[in-house]
């Protein structure tokens, strides 16, 4: 069994997008997978979530009996600056500076107890240039990229994920696609 744990203290970098779309993905390999999301403030959202028909299992909260699964995503809510009990954390960061700072603030808390950390730049646009600067940066530094796309809010408007069959047919589906992918193989690496 895998743990994985999906972290950033500071809020809006993609941390639920990432860990609901990494489930699908590796649903679609065959790997029985739990979201369990930490974020008790934000239950509401995630019980919204938890209506739709997922290839996965959602909960709200650690559960007392550990899940049978072979691959637990961690959803860490914002402002948790704890490291997490996993060995591997991935790290939505969204290319903005004073997103970035807030991390890199926190950061050593992962280091320091010698987490093995992936980032990830989370919700850039390759057309804004702060944004493809710091994304290209990232990228030499070792990090993934799951970029801004119209398709991950669609398909949380739907209580779906972009892995859901009615989003086969939807024009370039397969760049995000593989994205999240990418970094699954990462994670399960």
């Amino acid at each position: 069994m895998k743990i994985v744990a999906i972290w950033n203290p500071k809020g809006g970098q993609g941390k639920t997008t990432i860990s609901l779309n990494l489930a699908a993905a590796a649903s679609k390999l065959g790997l029985k997978t739990v979201v369990i999301s930490r974020d008790i403030q934000d239950d509401e959202a995630m019980k919204e979530f938890g209506r739709g028909s997922y290839p996965f299992d959602i909960y709200q909260g650690v559960p007392r009996d550990k899940p049978d699964a072979d691959l637990i995503i961690i959803d860490h809510p914002a402002g948790d600056r704890n490291a997490p009990e996993t060995t591997k954390v991935i790290c939505p960061i969204v290319p903005c500076k004073l997103d970035y700072r807030t991390y890199s603030q926190s950061k050593h808390v992962l280091t320091d107890s010698g987490k093995e950390i992936i980032e990830v730049c989370s919700r850039g646009d390759m057309r804004v240039r702060d944004e493809r600067e710091f994304i290209r940066l990232m990228r030499k530094q070792g990090a993934s990229s799951v970029r801004r796309r119209s398709t991950f809010v669609n398909a949380h408007n739907t209580n779906k994920t972009i892995f859901d069959k009615s989003f086969d047919r939807v024009g370039k589906i397969g760049e995000p696609r593989a994205e999240i992918e990418g970094l699954l193989a990462r994670a399960l690496s």
